[in-house]
């Protein structure tokens, strides 16, 4: 009874804290020891024990004491042991998964204190604990399956392939429908050179990221690259720098710089455990990647001995071709940091080696020479930052060398196009003679053939002939630019209607990527021939805006369509240019990328949309308001279109997906930002097309807000982005001036914010009041309009007429009996005594400023027909006049009333109706509103 009494006290010590657990598992073990005591034995497992497996919640009490047990275990003599193992086993088949589960936990626990202890135990203990593990791998609960893996990851025998523990795990592997399960046998399975290895390459496009980057990280900690063949060190690296998650591309990359750091980071060696020239797509990344991590100012530490002899066929390398032309580009975006020039210099080939190596590899017609000529070309303009005139032209006779070769010979397509891009990038500097223009001229009516685009068969080939031509036909029309502009003979240019009917014939192709070549060769050409202009900027109009085609296809008609409108207005129509602004204005407002349905735009397809509007308005092409207008929407909502509660469902549940929506949406505000800035500067010519663009922007962010579209808060942020773009442009004006700007810009400028501010209130008049969507845009507007200091901006000679439309605007439904409201309009009344002298009265008029407000105005409740309000045409002042208004209706009403009957009866319901406006409604309190002492302007 004493025995009993000891452990029922050292359990209960155990469940309130760990820190006299090894102590009491000693003592505990010495009551346990031997077989005579089985009734303490008894007491143990079927008592204490069973009770804490069958506690059916976690409970930190309950988790010490699994803890004591997996402890104790590793402590008692072996017969007790076997008798808890017996125990434990048979309550693994219980029908309580929270049994089954603490079971495994208790087990585990057992398992990481013996492989840390190295304790020995007996196969027959661990041949039941096995049999026991692996039926519970088949248990219909995700917990305990996964349980089950983390126990018999300790029982595995690394030299045996065939155990049946891998085997079991293995399978789990393969089946298991629980993403953790697969993820923890990925952690902890024993890796076999031709089992599970190839099992874990398998998985490597498993459907979840987890377990995917549980695969790499295994790699990573225990492989190296000379344990995988070339094709399984190409897969395992191609496929994980290319995930779609961005956690199994980090483990990726951490695993391409472990290989490179256990080669003694070798680059030649580390490059050629890729393959070569067969493998040249997945080279390219692996090097783009490598160059990324390795920094720029361990340049010379890293390629100090690169052995290449560009002269000698036998010892080029492609590997080492395409890590230079990635090292380069890398570079050149560090230019200010890193000497290109002195890298291309100790690198790269002479132009004397480059000539001769291309005369030589173009002797040659297998492809591994091909991929030596593609890199070469691509390297020519790093080597011409590196040389001279003459050394141009070498470089340039090296491409035309190709291109003549490529007339005979079987190249790839990749190589003609190569040559092509690189001939013209080296022609920038130097023109090329009429050699070239026949050559390319001739490669150009061959890439255009029907036999180029099909195969044997006749059926369309990979690479379609037309892909090949739109380099050329760019080269060969920059070349002809350059040659009209140099004044050189005519004798050198090219037919270019013998080669439009091969071109216009592949918009009909089936392929996608065959029409947007040829629409962009189409373009090209509309750029020098008019006749093709006058012919096809329709077609291009038709194809950019309408919804039959592919997005691609698509924005490659638009961009055509826009280079020609920003390089030739004055030779395209004004029905072309006016229904091109029109499909513009219509696809950045009704194609948002979040609101699907027809004519959803992508987000980069919709930022593609409004940089070019941008182009067009900021390029002086348009001065259309309402094109302006729409491009300014997107500007001055921005963000505020992903708070709308209402619109949440519209924006895609994808979290990637959204990410890119709001990086277009960053990028359209960054370009637009500077663009705005440019526009506003330019106050002499844009200033009147802007205030008409902001008359009906604000209008559109009305509807907006009423529909749901976009928060309410979107007025403030428009005002804010409004007025400090207008302030800054201002201040940097006198800065660069150094003096005041005269009265006419600093009233331009201020007819902007009077705008913004009348149509706001316009927009107040108009709203009705009568749903809650009304009163909160009311709210969010008025409040607007509060927090704008009028001290600043606003002239003493509208301040009158700024006060009667606010006094005007307290009796309309959505404002009345608003107390917050009210209070709101009556402090920006006040504002208004002390507003400063700004700007010229003859050139800014209030009413003038806003469209229909005057109309407004004289329709609302507050308003006399007679007299409430006169306009002082000479001064284009408002100015009041209510009790001689108040007076005049009087009379008017009593001599009705004398007159006829009817009339009185109309006059007393208007009376009653004035009357009403004058009674409150339900107030409604925002204690969020700053104290009105608090405002300050937008800067």
């Amino acid at each position: 009874m004493g025995d009993a009494n000891e452990l029922l006290h050292i359990f209960t010590d155990c469940q309130q804290s760990k820190r006299s657990h090894k102590t009491h598992s000693k003592k505990l073990a010495t009551l346990l020891q031997g077989s005579k005591n089985t009734q303490l034995k008894n007491i143990l497992t079927h008592g204490l024990l069973d009770q804490i497996l069958i506690y059916p919640k976690s409970d930190p009490a309950c988790n010490r004491v699994m803890e004591f047990f997996s402890l104790l275990m590793t402590t008692v003599d072996a017969v007790t042991l076997e008798f808890i193992v017996k125990h434990l086993c048979a309550r693994l088949k219980s029908t309580a998964k929270i049994v089954r589960q603490k079971v495994l936990t208790i087990l585990e626990g057992f398992f990481q204190i013996s492989a840390e202890e190295q304790l020995e135990l007996s196969v027959e203990l661990i041949t039941n604990i096995i049999e026991s593990g692996i039926e519970r791998l088949h248990d219909k609960i995700p917990s305990v399956r996964h349980a089950a893996v983390k126990v018999l990851r300790f029982l595995q025998d690394a030299d045996d392939e065939n155990d049946p523990v891998v085997e079991a795990l293995l399978h789990s592997f393969h089946t298991d429908s629980s993403a953790q399960v697969r993820k923890t046998v990925a952690q902890h399975i024993t890796l076999h050179e031709y089992k599970t290895k190839p099992a874990l390459l398998k998985r490597l496009k498993d459907v979840q990221a987890d377990v995917r980057a549980a695969i790499y990280e295994r790699f990573v900690e225990e492989t190296d690259i000379r344990q995988f063949t070339k094709e399984n060190r190409v897969n395992i690296l191609v496929t994980g720098l290319t995930d779609r998650d961005k956690a199994v591309v980090s483990v990726a990359e951490r695993l391409l710089l472990r290989w490179y750091d256990l080669l003694q980071k070798d680059l030649i060696k580390f490059l050629n455990y890729f393959g070569g020239s067969e493998n040249e797509q997945s080279l390219y990344l692996i090097a783009s990647v490598l160059s990324e991590k390795l920094p720029v100012n361990q340049e010379n530490e890293v390629e100090q001995e690169l052995p290449i002899q560009y002269e000698s066929i036998e010892t080029m390398n492609s590997a080492i071709l395409i890590w230079l032309y990635v090292r380069c580009g890398y570079i050149s975006q560090f230019s200010n940091k890193f000497n290109l020039i002195k890298y291309c210099e100790a690198y790269l080939p002479t132009p004397e080696e480059f000539l001769a190596a291309m005369k030589t590899l173009t002797t040659f017609e297998d492809d591994r020479f091909q991929v030596y000529i593609k890199y070469l070309l691509l390297l020519a303009p790093y080597m011409a930052q590196a040389t001279d005139i003459t050394g141009h032209k070498l470089l340039q006779e090296g491409a035309l060398e190709v291109l003549e070769t490529s007339i005979t010979a079987p190249f790839e397509d990749a190589v003609i196009v190569t040559a092509c891009k690189t001939l013209g990038l080296l022609d920038a500097e130097i023109g090329s003679g009429p050699r070239a223009a026949t050559l390319v001229f001739s490669l150009l009516q061959r890439a255009l053939s029907p036999s180029s685009a099909t195969d044997s068969d006749g059926n369309a080939g990979e690479v379609s002939g037309v892909l090949m031509a739109a380099p050329c036909l760019q080269w060969l029309v920059q070349q002809q630019l350059q040659w009209k502009k140099a004044g050189k003979p005519a004798s050198g240019l090219v037919n270019f209607q013998d080669i439009l009917p091969a071109i216009t014939s592949s918009l009909q192709q089936t392929d996608a990527m065959m029409r947007a070549s040829a629409i962009a060769a189409v373009g090209m050409l509309a750029l020098y021939e008019e006749d093709v202009r006058g012919q096809y900027f329709g077609l291009l109009r038709q194809i950019a805006f309408g919804h039959f085609e592919e997005e691609g296809v698509r924005c490659t008609a638009l961009k055509a369509v826009v280079d020609n409108l920003l390089s030739v207005p004055e030779s395209i129509g004004e029905d072309h240019k006016n229904a091109v602004f029109s499909s513009l204005a219509t696809s950045i407002t009704q194609s948002f990328p979040q609101e699907g349905g027809a004519g959803q735009l992508s987000p980069d397809a919709w930022a593609l949309f409004v940089e070019s509007a941008a182009k067009l308005v900021f390029g002086g092409v348009s001065n259309d308001p309402y094109l302006v207008s729409k491009l300014l929407y997107p500007f001055f909502v921005g963000p505020v279109l992903f708070s709308a509660s209402e619109n949440a469902s519209l924006i895609s549940g994808a979290s990637h997906e959204q990410q890119t929506l709001e990086a277009s949406y960053q990028r359209v505000q960054q370009l637009l930002s500077v663009l705005f800035a440019a526009y506003v500067a330019k106050h002499d010519a844009s200033f009147e097309t802007l205030r008409e663009s902001i008359t009906l922007l604000v209008s559109d962010l009305t509807m907006a807000v009423r529909d749901g579209y976009v928060a309410s808060s979107v007025f403030a942020q428009a005002f804010q982005k409004l007025f400090g773009i207008c302030d800054r442009v201002y201040d940097e004006m006198v800065k660069q001036k150094k003096e005041a700007l005269s009265s006419t810009t600093t009233a331009a400028f201020t007819s902007l914010k009077m705008t913004a501010f009348a149509c706001t209130v316009r927009e107040l008049l108009k709203l009705d009041g009568q749903s809650k969507q009304d009163k909160v845009t009311a709210k969010d507007m008025v409040r607007t309009l509060a927090i704008i200091n009028t001290q600043v901006w606003l002239p003493q000679s509208q301040a009158s007429a700024v006060k009667t439309v606010l006094q005007a605007l307290l009796k309309e439904p959505a404002v009345r009996g608003v107390k917050l409201l009210e209070k709101q309009i009556s402090t920006l009344q006040n504002d208004l005594q002390t507003v400063n002298d700004v700007g010229s009265p003859e050139s800014i008029s209030f009413f003038d400023t806003a469209p229909g407000l005057k109309d407004l105005m004289q329709s609302s409740s507050s308003w006399n027909e007679d007299a409430s309000v006169m306009v002082d045409e000479e001064h284009s002042m408002v100015l009041p006049k209510r009790r001689a208004a108040r007076a005049a209706r009087a009379a008017a009403s009593k001599q009705v009333q004398e007159d006829d009957e009817d009339e009185e009866e109309e006059d007393d319901e208007d009376d009653e109706e004035e009357d009403s406006d004058d009674e409150e409604e339900e107030d409604e309190e925002d204690e969020s509103l700053p104290p009105s002492r608090s405002r300050r302007a937008f800067t």
